[in-house]
């Protein structure tokens, strides 16, 4: 049992210790276990504590579990992943000015065992071995790994032929010491044709942060870029941590030898720029280039291909372009160990482990010299041992934490050890000394294990055992220091059966991803909402794929900072920074040269603009249509918005509008869009242009006058000028004019006043001049008071704002695409009228698509194409992201009949309206005449002297009165009905419209013969007959 997988007797046992005051404190290091006495008992809970290189954490995290349950005995078994400096520093006992042992530890480690993928310097390893308190110490390799130079440049960019980035030492040079310091670098471009970067794209270089062996690999890796490089290395090469540098004659003057740090990032070479990004430890590189595009940085290939990132093609020893991926990294070790093999100093030279010396006297020797660097032969050239410093005097591996430590590596060493380390991305110890078919018993793994097997800890025990898995060692297996494959946790099991499982899983996603929703959600302005809604059910209809698309009306602000990713006046700030909210976004208004300056250049996050649509914002009123029209210039209407005109018959008003008469003091009731608008923005900015003396306040929000009205959306404007009298408020034209409101006559830059219907809003764009390119800085483009006789005044393009780097949505990121390409094609276009919008002019679409064209999509995200109703493209057609105009839903069959029925009962219901109309005019005056069981309406001149009025015509009075509220009731029955299509794709509304009609004639019959029931059309009651009171 273990204390980590748990036990209730352990647990109930430490808290009777901890009450019974039974504890016997230790310190981590000296007499590393703890003695906890239990009534007259002893348990002892043994300890083993690491720290050092990132690169083998999992490994030996997995191990440390695994020895936990194995042993009979509890463990404390831990390792601390924090670089391969920080773990040779505390082996060592001293970190400089950062940490050191206290007097009476002096020399002393930190922790029983230290690890790194660097061996010690001669100068380290002799302080250690040597300087008092002498410590003789070994290294032993346990593993190979490479380190690998990632990047995060978007798919897309790279040559299609490949989708590879080549970088030889001497590019990679200039990169790191930001003499090359964007991606579309001649130098970059010369060895990747095909390579299409954004031009001026800044490379974001990261480093690791404090001391690291992979900064020392990658830096000793540029070193070698040769005279003719142009960017030679002048950072100095070493770890990173203090007092590491180990070149510094060609460093900048000034700098003070021994307490730098190298590689010097901080050091400005001639020509250089901006500087190095600093990451914590091999998951914070990661996480940087994930949430950064365009960034390089350098970590181990095991890490950087699990968390998928991109890797690099580098230049090797024969100046051929290698991946680590692709490379023979065990031939990097090979060679290195044949290399050393005739080095009469070197620990792997035979001579050195031969008697009276052993094989741990060659061990404790420096491997400073063994390098697997840059060894030619098909290997990677930036590769290197793992290794563990382990001490081989006996006092330091004193009581259980000595055998402890000797067994935790021996079991490293084993075969079922050395199994582990291709499971994250590394290689086991070669088998050969110079070729890989080398008997096993000169290897060095055979060598590595005689080295371990040779320490001889002090105190008890000596040493651990080990039963495996497949063999019983009956009464042995049960000894107190023996780790046993037959013991293991519930957790262990688990975890293999989970492996399993996600294996399985994994196979299954890739065989349903043909199947797996494509998503698109949107939110910004109110506007061009039911477009958007329109096309997306269209859109979902014709895919082939499973398609799930939403857009958010909320305004154009909202919808730009949900855009940017970070709405800061609200209590939601994204995470990581400026990554979207939504796919895309939209609005009425461009962004602000401020905020398009700081996502495109601040913070490399370039969008386009795509203009679609051409819209009018117009100001409406609820005055009775009695009173007259409204005609209103800028001035007046600014002199009302600011509440300085705040009744219908001021002198003003009534100036520019004879005949037009209000009722005395008729208060004027200002309504507003709350939160940012660009209704709001536009109708300010039209005042302001219009008259500028009268009117200072633009923006989408503004501070508006207290006695003003406060409404949100298009929606609640509409809802409250139909609610309130006398009231007056701004809204898009098309959305007003179809709720019924009514509209000012606006005076546009020409002096003429004319509603929005009567304006010519296409041809504004005459007067206006477009950026470069959609990637350009649309904030200067304005279409407001643009002259011409029929220009209206407060006209605008609609826009969808979409990121030109795509590839993090996968094929989301393609649906935006095709969703902006169906805005902009002649069917799209020719939905915008329906809606009160206009479509745009061939000059705006070809600069449009133009932006849709370079936005960069993910390599494993398909584009999508279309196939129109009119056209067969066969077997193009039937493609799995063919938007295919041959695919429609019953529902959108029985919309268009919905709508022809409607369109019908619009022509009746106009004619019966006429017939009502001519009717009512010949009525003059009405009475009531009732008796007990009918009641009767009918003109009092026309009497058939028995006490009944004649009724006939009033009879036809009635039918046309039923008749219009049944069409009304129809009416409404199908707009119901087709709203419920639209969002559910109910599949048998035809009948339940059929039930509605046969509801409806029920009641139109009850209506024509209503029981005992007053009919009442709404006229003014006529006096009572004669002799009635």
């Amino acid at each position: 049992m273990t204390p980590r997988a748990g036990g209730a007797a352990r647990v109930y046992a430490l808290l009777v210790a901890f009450a019974c005051a039974a504890v016997v404190p230790v310190p981590v290091l000296g007499a590393a276990s703890a003695i906890v006495t239990v009534h007259g008992g002893a348990t002892e809970v043994l300890e083993l504590h690491g720290s050092g290189t990132t690169n083998p954490s999992k490994l030996f995290w997995k191990v440390m579990d695994i020895l936990e349950e194995r042993s009979k005995k509890p463990l404390t078994m831990t390792y601390r992943a924090v670089g391969s400096s920080t773990g040779q520093c505390e082996f060592k006992g001293d970190c400089g000015s950062d940490w050191t042992q206290d007097a009476s530890n002096a020399g002393k480690p930190a922790t029983h065992f230290g690890s790194g993928d660097i061996p010690f310097s001669s100068a380290d390893h002799a302080a250690i071995s040597t300087t008092a308190p002498a410590r003789p110490f070994m290294h032993v390799p346990f593993m190979i790994g490479a380190i690998g130079v990632f990047h995060s440049v978007p798919a897309d960019d790279l040559p299609a032929s490949t989708r590879a980035l080549n970088l030889d030492r001497c590019v990679l040079s200039g990169i790191f010491q930001r003499l090359i310091t964007t991606w579309d670098h001649a130098d970059i471009l010369a060895l990747n044709p095909g390579f299409s970067p954004p031009a001026g794209q800044p490379i974001k270089v990261v480093a690791r942060e404090n001391g690291s062996s992979s900064t020392t690999l990658t830096a000793l890796y540029l070193s070698t870029a040769g005279a003719g490089c142009a960017y030679a290395w002048k950072l100095g090469t070493g770890s990173g941590g203090p007092g590491t540098c180990s070149t510094t004659a060609a460093l900048a003057v000034g700098s003070t030898t021994g307490a730098r740090k190298c590689p010097d990032w901080e050091y400005t070479a001639p020509a250089a720029s901006g500087s190095v990004v600093y990451a914590q430890g091999s998951g914070g590189v990661s996480g940087y280039l994930a949430a950064n595009p365009y960034a390089i940085a350098y970590i181990d290939s095991g890490h950087g291909h699990a968390v998928g990132a991109s890797e690099v093609k580098v230049s090797a020893k024969d100046g051929t372009f290698i991946s680590s991926k692709e490379a023979d990294i065990p031939a990097a070790a090979a060679a290195a160990i044949t290399a050393a093999a005739s080095d009469a100093a070197s620990p792997l030279n035979p001579a050195n482990a031969a008697a009276p010396n052993t094989i741990v006297d060659a061990f404790k020797r420096s491997w400073h010299d063994v390098t697997l660097m840059n060894q030619g032969g098909g290997s990677f050239p930036i590769c290197t041992f793992s290794y563990m410093y382990i001490d081989t005097d006996p006092s330091y591996l004193k009581d259980a934490s000595g055998a402890l430590l000797k067994a935790f590596a021996q079991f490293i060493l084993s075969e079922e050890g050395q199994r582990m380390p291709a499971e994250f991305g590394f290689y086991p110890l070669p088998v050969g000394t110079g070729t890989l078919a080398s008997p096993e018993s000169t290897s060095l793994l055979k060598k590595a294990r005689d080295a371990v097997d040779g320490l001889a800890p002090g105190g008890s025990p000596t040493a651990w055992t080990f039963e495996s898995e497949s063999s019983t060692r009956k009464g042995e297996g049960q000894g107190d220091y023996v780790f046993s494959g037959k013991r293991t946790a519930y957790a262990d099991y688990e975890r293999a059966k989970i492996v399993t499982d996600v294996a399985s899983i994994k196979t299954q996603i890739l065989d349903l991803q043909y199947n797996e929703v494509v998503q698109l959600h949107g939110s910004g302005t109110t506007n061009p909402q039911k477009v958007f809604w329109k096309v997306m059910d269209i859109l979902e209809e014709r895919a082939r794929v499973p398609m799930s698309m939403s857009y958010r009306a909320v305004g154009s602000s909202t919808g730009q900072c949900e855009f940017i990713g970070s709405c800061s006046s609200g209590t939601i700030v994204n995470s990581p920074a400026f990554v979207p909210w939504n796919h895309f976004g939209s609005g009425d208004i461009p962004f602000s040269s401020a905020d398009w300056t700081f996502l495109t250049n601040t913070n490399s996050k370039p969008f386009i603009h795509v203009p679609f649509q051409l819209g009018t914002i117009s100001f409406f009123h609820s005055v009775p249509s009695s009173y007259g029209e409204i005609k209103l210039d800028a001035c007046t209407l600014a002199k009302i918005f600011k509440t300085d005109i705040n009744t219908w018959d001021h002198a003003d008003i009534k100036a520019a509008n004879p005949g037009f008469n209000p009722p005395a003091g008729a208060a004027i009731k200002v309504a507003h869009r709350t939160h940012g608008s660009s209704s709001t923005s536009l109708s300010t900015q039209y005042l302001n242009l219009a008259c500028s003396s009268a009117w200072t306040l633009t923006g989408s929000t503004i501070t508006w006058p207290a006695r003003t009205h406060a409404v949100e959306g298009s929606g609640g404007m509409t809802t409250y000028l139909q609610s309130n009298q006398f009231a007056i408020g701004y809204l898009d034209s098309g959305h007003g004019i179809a709720a019924g409101l009514s509209e000012v006559e606006l005076k546009n830059a020409a002096g003429r006043y004319l509603k929005s219907s009567q304006a010519d809003v296409a041809g504004v764009t005459a007067y206006v001049t477009l950026p470069s390119s959609a990637q350009a800085d649309w904030s200067a483009v304005s279409l407001m008071n643009k002259p011409g006789a029929l220009t209206w005044p407060i006209t605008t393009f609609s826009y969808l704002y979409v990121r030109k780097d795509l590839t993090s949505m996968g094929r989301s990121g393609a649906a935006v695409k095709a969703f902006a390409q169906f805005l902009l094609s002649d069917e799209g276009q020719a939905m915008l009228p329906e809606f009160g919008f206009y479509g745009v002019s061939s000059a705006v679409k070809a600069l449009a698509n133009a932006g849709l064209a370079s936005v960069k999509l993910a390599s494993t995200a398909p584009a999508f194409i279309f196939e129109s109703e009119a056209t067969t493209r066969k077997g193009v057609g039937q493609q799995y992201y063919t938007l295919s105009g041959k695919r429609k839903t019953y529902a959108e069959i029985e919309r268009a009949t919905f709508r022809a029925e409607l369109n019908a009962m619009v022509v009746k219901f106009n004619a019966l309206k006429a017939q009502h109309d001519a009717l009512a005019a010949t009525m003059t005056t009405t009475y009531k005449y009732e008796n007990t069981t009918t009641v009767y309406v009918g003109n009092p001149n026309k009497n058939d002297g028995a006490g009944h009025e004649e009724h006939e015509w009033i009879e036809q009075k009635a039918d046309v009165a039923l008749a219009l509220a049944l069409i009304g009731f129809l009416l409404a029955v199908p707009a119901l009905v087709m709203s419920a299509v639209a969002t559910h794709r109910i599949r048998f509304l035809g009948q339940s419209l059929n039930v509605h009609k046969t509801l409806g004639q029920g009641l139109f019959e009850e209506q024509r013969n209503p029981p005992g029931e007053q009919r009442d059309f709404g006229y003014p009651p006529p006096p009572p007959p004669p002799g009635e009171e």
